[in-house]
């Protein structure tokens, strides 16, 4: 009875041993997505709230873009993000849009390598700075046009697009060496 004892114990050892590196990989990976959602969601909400305040207020971009970084928390925007706003302005006879405008947020560190993903004209501050002058892409006198835009505008309508990236980083990067980047979009 003494032996069989033992031989139980040894067993629950040998199960523990085998089971507890897999019960740790779903609680990590549970956490993991759980980081990524709250993430992901973050940027969204930065993106419509941004697309809102652009239209309807006067303050200038650079100052809703900063204004917008700080209700990132937990997300450390300034090292890991990104935003450009982009006003666009519809032509006549249903040809693409013009883009009258660009802005790209001068707060982050992050931003310099990156580019905006509705219109890349000006580049990444990194690659080329003469397009840019303190967060505003310098525009040649004709204005560049949209090759594809994803809806239809009329003659003088003008849209505010937002976009947000972040560069997130996992916990469990040595199961996860890619870091990803998220990516949101807002017009209005």
């Amino acid at each position: 009875m003494h032996r069989h004892r033992r031989s139980e114990q040894g067993l629950a050892v040998v199960e523990m041993t085998i089971m507890l590196p897999l019960l740790l990989m779903m609680v990590f990976g549970g956490f993991e997505i759980y980081r990524l959602l709250l993430a992901n969601n973050i940027i969204i909400g930065m993106s419509r709230e941004g697309a809102n305040l652009v239209a309807r207020t006067t303050e200038p971009e650079q100052k809703v873009m900063e204004v917008l970084s700080t209700t990132a928390t937990p997300l450390v925007m300034k090292d890991h993000g990104t935003m450009f706003v982009t006003v666009l302005v519809g032509t006549a006879d249903g040809k693409p849009p013009r883009v009258q405008e660009q802005y790209r947020w001068t707060g982050s560190s992050y931003s310099e390598k990156s580019e905006s993903r509705v219109w890349s004209g000006c580049g990444s501050a990194d690659a080329d700075s003469s397009y840019w002058d303190n967060g505003s892409c310098k525009l040649p006198d004709t204005r560049p046009t949209l090759a594809s835009f994803d809806m239809e505008m009329t003659e003088g309508e003008t849209i505010h697009v937002v976009e947000v990236m972040y560069q997130y980083e996992n916990i469990i990067a040595y199961a996860i060496t890619d870091d990803l980047e998220l990516y949101s979009r807002s017009l209005l």
